[in-house]
């Protein structure tokens, strides 16, 4: 009898976890908010989209922040299964520099009950252009720069290689 109800808990157990809710991030790779390069004073508002690839309802319990520049919002109705939610991060864009910040998501996960979800990015100032590669208009600047001393360079030739330049 006692092996009957032991053999009837682990299978309502083993039941259980199968059909048990999973949070997925599906927005984000390697559950991590990539702002690239914001300007500052901009809005800073990622949606993350949070699915759920379970049987039972998912229940975001709590977001935390690393600190108070970085807020969450999140869904706070249970989340049905194969259905979405979402965590709106928003980041305070009024300093300039690199962003390396962490949300804790606590849920109702069997597997995971609490994940972290880096934010990284930089900040820069306003108005201030970046190429495809991130990298600021003021290193283009010296290419520029660069330029129009080649260019200089070529008019001294010029100069040199002038019928009056022999004469004298």
């Amino acid at each position: 009898m006692n092996k009957l109800i032991t053999l009837c808990v682990i299978a309502f157990t083993g039941i259980t976890f199968v059909s048990a809710q999973k949070i997925e991030f599906k927005n984000i790779k390697d559950a991590t908010v990539d702002y690239e390069t914001i300007e500052k004073g901009s809005e800073g508002l990622f949606k993350v989209v949070i699915k759920n690839d379970g049987k039972e309802p998912l229940i975001i319990k709590n977001v935390s922040s690393s600190c108070g520049c970085t807020v969450p919002d999140w869904t706070k109705e249970p989340i049905k299964p194969r259905k979405t939610g979402f965590i709106n991060v928003k980041y305070n864009t009024s300093r300039v520099g690199a962003i390396n910040k962490m949300l804790t998501v606590t849920s109702n996960d069997v597997d995971t009950p609490s994940q972290i979800i880096k934010v990284k990015g930089t900040v820069v100032e306003e108005n201030s252009k970046t190429t495809e590669t991130g990298a600021k208009v003021k290193e283009n600047k010296k290419e520029k720069k660069g330029k129009k001393e080649k260019k200089s360079g070529k008019k001294e030739k010029k100069e040199k290689e002038s019928p009056i330049n022999d004469k004298l």
